[in-house]
């Protein structure tokens, strides 16, 4: 149990300060309309393009420390993670906006439309690390995973309500995720 811990702590360490560098690189690069333009007319978020970069950092590192598929399935972590960043950020507007038939308050949209981006993200950042990881009890891990990032997602209305708040939903988020992938990824849980 202490070396799964010990195994879990630097990437959890490491997601945190992704999740700084998320919050302090939103918006960068600078680009122009017309690319902008381009980029949202295939999904892609360009205010957001640098934070599924760190995170994925951080997640092709463990798929690096942890896996079988070595620079192959850290890389595919990595594009995996920021493809999820990307999706997590879709599924959450969808969401919000879809709710509107439901409930006028902007609030419940948001928490709902967290906890979706947040499963969403979660998912497919788990498949992308355990691409390249082999895991014990791996259907258990998802579940984990997925249920870890759409509870942390809750956290989307309070990320939302000041300029600087956004790395509330950040710095919990990536090392909440991080921490139930790396659990499983060295070991954690295992059945008896």
């Amino acid at each position: 149990m202490a070396t799964t811990a010990r195994t879990v702590v630097p990437f959890v360490a490491a997601a945190v300060v992704s999740g700084i560098a998320s919050f302090a690189t939103e918006g960068m690069p600078r680009l122009s309309h017309d690319l902008q333009a381009q980029l949202t007319s295939y999904f892609i978020n360009p205010q957001l393009l640098l934070p599924g970069v760190w995170y994925g950092l951080v997640l092709g590192a463990l798929s690096w420390a942890r896996g079988s598929r070595g620079m192959v399935g850290a890389v595919l972590a990595l594009l995996m993670t920021w493809i999820g960043w990307q999706l997590a950020v879709q599924a959450g507007i969808a969401a919000f906006d879809r709710l509107t038939i439901l409930t006028p308050s902007e609030n419940v949209r948001l928490g709902l439309a967290g906890v979706s981006g947040g499963a969403v993200g979660a998912l497919i950042a788990f498949v992308g690390v355990r691409v390249g990881t082999p895991m014990k009890q791996t259907f258990k891990a998802f579940l984990t995973t997925v249920a870890v990032g759409a509870a942390v997602g809750v956290l989307l209305p309070w990320s939302s309500t000041r300029q600087s708040a956004g790395w509330l939903l950040y710095a919990a988020w990536q090392p909440a995720v991080t921490a139930a992938i790396a659990w499983f990824a060295a070991g954690g849980n295992k059945p008896t």
